[in-house]
Formats: C-alpha cells, sequence, structure tokens
C-alpha cells in the first residue's frame, strides 16, 4: 500500500501528510 501511496503522492506533499497518518497503517487488522 505505501508503494502505491508514494506514486499518487508527490514526496514534498507526502512528508506533510506522513506525520498525520498512523504508523500501523490505514486498516490495522486483528490477529486471527
Amino acid at each position: 500500500m505505501d508503494e502505491l501511496s508514494h506514486r499518487l503522492v508527490p514526496d514534498e506533499l507526502w512528508e506533510l501528510v506522513a506525520p498525520l497518518i498512523p504508523q500501523a497503517g490505514v486498516r490495522p487488522q486483528g490477529g486471527g
């Protein structure tokens, strides 16, 4: 997912958006 996000979002903009996104990921999954 990260690679796709970087392709859609320019590095400069990503630097501003990255801190706003939780490092766990957009959709964290529970163990199962």
